[in-house]
């Protein structure tokens, strides 16, 4: 089969924006799976305040990101019509905002860090290592705040390589301190969760350190100097900021809290199931990392040429991400049985564990086959397309009037096995998946901010 001109390039621009962050996101899989393999060396209560704990430290991330995902958009058309003042004023904007929401999450969990791990469970004996976890991890908020901001406003102007340095320094810091503070090296005490936490937040200080350095003196794009950072929008920056971000930043927040009704749910039915769940959570999301990065190069591309008025061009490479989709969709689904078998070997879990693991795997393999459309149609391209009011509402719709009902119902008035809890509890995904195929199919998601 002869591929013409125009493919070979989108295929090319695909592999250059698309593999570092597939890359970084690989290897931040790596280091959480190597940090939940070492804190389960210490036992089942370990990984699972860990986990919970988790879950939380992600609402506060998505916080911030949210706002940077927002911005992104608007950038990557910036970046397509050559505004580059433009950019650099939401870029300081935003990293400032991150600032205040990540001193806001500092402030709530130093006051009430044993009320938010009795959110996500109601297991006394998981309260104490989950606090002791939180009360070391949250210093990191503020660095993982405005570094990880930073690195995904760069994406929009195709500089992606950062993002992958900071997590291969990132790994190696993580991974070496896990072992000395974890388990006690060096002359050094072992610390337990504390020391994976302390080891977190000391690996966020060396990635922030090289964000900034990196976005004020090396990267060469926007060539961002500090004398140019300037907070403050005017009125017609700020209103196209809110229209975009907010219905952005509400996804993401109330996927985080999706997440978190879900662990709610699932850790009230089983006290294995969130162990189960986090090993099998590895397994799946490794095959999709270079979703992650593909929708990544979808936004920006897509992006770049609706801020160029290359409108036709853009519904092309629509096309051809769709079709490239489908491809992960069957791969990821097939590579979850390959690495779950793998990661089950390392884990120091009961068999009760290790058996609804292997169970919750099939359902797995099952929900990640509309994965990538999900990531690449509705994450990717229809928000690339500016219609982010539209992505809320069916985000909405698909967790908390299909997926959380009936996994409430599947799990309290039905009692099925946690295996198809599973895969009832992801299957708002499927939803916005066929949703976004529909509305890519009627030809006017294109909306030009720029």
């Amino acid at each position: 089969m002869t591929i013409d001109n125009e493919t070979k390039e989108f295929i090319r621009e695909v592999f250059v924006l698309a593999l570092p962050v597939g890359i970084q996101q690989i290897i931040n899989l790596l280091v959480n799976m190597i940090d939940n393999i070492m804190v389960g060396q210490l036992g089942e209560l370990a990984i699972t305040a860990v986990s919970i704990s988790g879950t939380y430290t992600w609402l506060v991330m998505v916080a911030g990101m949210g706002m940077a995902r927002g911005a992104n958009v608007i950038m990557s058309q910036y970046w397509g019509a050559g505004n580059v003042k433009k950019i650099k004023k939401l870029f300081s904007f935003v990293l400032t905002a991150s600032v205040f929401v990540a001193l806001i999450f500092f402030v709530i969990t130093s006051l009430f860090p044993a009320q938010i791990i009795r959110i996500y469970t109601s297991i006394p004996e998981f309260v104490d290592p989950g606090v002791s976890y939180l009360s070391i991890l949250k210093y990191s908020f503020l660095l993982t705040g405005i570094s990880q901001t930073a690195v995904i406003m760069l994406q929009s102007v195709r500089s992606v390589k950062i993002g992958l340095y900071n997590s291969i320094l990132s790994c190696f810091t993580n991974i070496f301190l896990n072992w000395v503070l974890i388990f006690g090296h060096f002359g050094l005490p072992a610390m337990g969760v504390r020391g994976a936490a302390l080891a977190t937040v000391l690996a966020r200080a060396i990635e922030l350190v090289i964000t900034l350095v990196y976005l004020f003196r090396f990267e060469p794009h926007l060539k961002f100097r500090i004398h140019e950072f300037d907070p403050f929008l005017d009125r017609e920056y700020l209103e196209s900021f809110i229209r975009i971000t907010a219905p952005l930043l509400m996804i993401d927040i109330l996927s985080n809290l999706v997440s978190s009704v879900q662990t709610m749910i699932t850790g009230r039915i089983s006290p294995y199931y969130i162990s189960a769940n986090s090993i099998v959570h590895m397994a799946w999301t490794i095959p999709n990392s270079f979703c992650v990065g593909t929708s990544t190069a979808c936004n920006v591309m897509i992006g770049n040429l609706i801020g160029n008025n290359e409108f036709e061009k853009a519904k092309i490479n629509a096309r051809r991400f769709v079709k490239t989709a489908v491809v992960f969709g069957i791969c990821s689904s097939g590579m979850v049985q390959v690495l779950l078998p793998i990661l089950m070997s390392y884990y120091k879990v009961t068999q009760e564990t290790l058996t609804l693991t292997r169970q919750m795997g099939y359902a797995a393999s099952c929900t990640v086959l509309f994965l990538p459309m999900t990531f690449m149609v509705f994450n990717g391209i229809l928000k690339a397309g500016g219609q982010t009011k539209k992505l809320m509402v069916v985000d909405m719709i698909a967790n908390w009037l299909i997926a959380i009902p009936f996994g409430y119902v599947a799990a309290f008035v039905f009692h099925w096995h946690p295996a198809v809890l599973y895969a009832v509890l992801r299957s708002g995904n499927l939803f916005k998946a066929i949703w976004a195929l529909i509305q890519l199919k009627k030809d006017n998601w294109i909306y030009k901010i720029a």
